[in-house]
């Protein structure tokens, strides 16, 4: 099993996060149930790192084809008027 258990379900939550649920982690009692995992509590602070670097480069890389795309759509609308 590696970070994410092979039973694993997903929900996607309003905010665009995900909640994870696995039923083969065992809780104090020693009984199967179904518990939310937190993948960041289990990486390694430099996968972490690297991850948090691409997020960060692909927003940037969005706000630039935004910016662009917004740029075309003035210059047509004038263009039409």
């Amino acid at each position: 099993m590696g970070i994410v258990p092979d039973d694993a379900t997903t929900k996607e939550l309003d905010d665009g996060g995900a909640l994870m649920r696995s039923v083969t982690r065992k809780d104090v009692s020693g009984s199967w149930v179904g518990v939310l995992l937190y993948l960041a509590e289990d990486m390694d602070d430099s996968e972490l790192n690297t991850l948090a670097n691409k997020i960060l480069d692909l927003l940037d890389k969005d706000k630039e084809a935004r910016k662009r795309r917004d740029g075309s759509t003035r210059t047509a609308c004038a263009a039409l008027a």
